[in-house]
């Protein structure tokens, strides 16, 4: 309680920025890994979402048979998303011409594309690996239904600790995720 009557900010606002960002990295997790209990079901979890094969490491074609491998009427919405190290070996692909696959943004803020669609990333996807899920090509529109029941609410408590003379402050965010169209998503695997 001192902290709140001495802080030079609004200690209120600084803990609803940290729990954004702890409940933002959360769900991001959750959404591509969770298991469905007490949590959304992650994409990378669902068996019905169809596969495309690589070898140990990423090469231009393995990115063309994913693009291919995804339906056309998915493709002008699709986006990829990967792990920051994955797109660092992406970085590198040329086609047989020499042109780069990915191409820099050069708008702040407007992700890097590939083939043409953005790209997005996430630490929460696995890293090129022996059996890794390294890229997810969709249309995430269709493939993934996200639910928010309700935006997050900060709850302030005096009464709880009132002895200690403390604040308890909370969180509650209502959230989830499934996969609703598995045909509106192709993920690359590596071989084991």
């Amino acid at each position: 309680n001192e902290l709140l009557g001495d802080a030079a900010l609004p200690v209120e606002t600084f803990l609803a920025e940290l729990f954004g960002e702890e409940l933002a990295a959360k769900e991001d997790a959750a959404f591509f890994t969770g298991d469905g209990s007490n949590k959304p079901t992650g994409i990378l979890t669902v068996a019905s979402i169809p596969t495309v094969d690589a070898g140990a490491n990423i090469t231009p074609e393995d990115i063309f048979a994913l693009w291919d491998a995804l339906e056309p009427q998915y493709r002008a919405n699709a986006a990829w998303v990967m792990n920051p190290a994955t797109l660092g070996a992406i970085r590198r692909l040329q086609d047989n011409t020499g042109r780069y696959l990915l191409v820099d943004s050069l708008a702040a803020g407007t992700p890097d594309t590939l083939l043409g669609r953005p790209v997005y990333l996430s630490a929460n996807m696995p890293t090129i690996g022996a059996g890794a899920k390294s890229i997810i090509l969709a249309d995430f529109q269709r493939a993934y239904y996200i639910a928010d029941r309700q935006g997050m609410d900060v709850q302030r408590s005096v009464d709880r600790y009132f002895e200690q003379d403390v604040t308890a402050f909370r969180a509650i965010v209502r959230t989830d995720g499934k996969v609703a169209l598995p045909e509106a998503a192709r993920i690359l695997v590596h071989a084991d």
